[in-house]
């Protein structure tokens, strides 16, 4: 019998914070899970659109993108590959 290691590496990833005032969510991104190519990286803001109810942290609620502040320009155009006919 013999133990194998697999090996992981990191893909994908994101940092987000809420403005102080509680009113904005802005997040950050890196997905490098292509096979080739560079990483797609971006960032945007997300202002709050219904605030979850006494709720202490910030974070919870619903948020909607309203900005992207940056794309890579390979993230730009994607391609979707269905399995079946549903």
């Amino acid at each position: 019998m013999s133990n194998r290691q697999e090996e992981w590496e990191t893909v994908a990833t994101s940092k987000i914070w809420v403005s102080p005032d509680g009113s904005k969510m802005m997040f950050e991104f890196s997905d490098s899970s292509a096979t080739s190519g560079d990483p797609v990286i971006g960032k945007g803001k997300q202002p709050e659109w219904r605030r979850a109810r006494q709720d202490p942290m910030r974070i919870s609620g619903s948020w909607r993108t309203s900005k992207m502040d940056t794309m890579s320009d390979n993230g730009l155009i994607f391609t979707y590959k269905v399995a079946d006919d549903s």
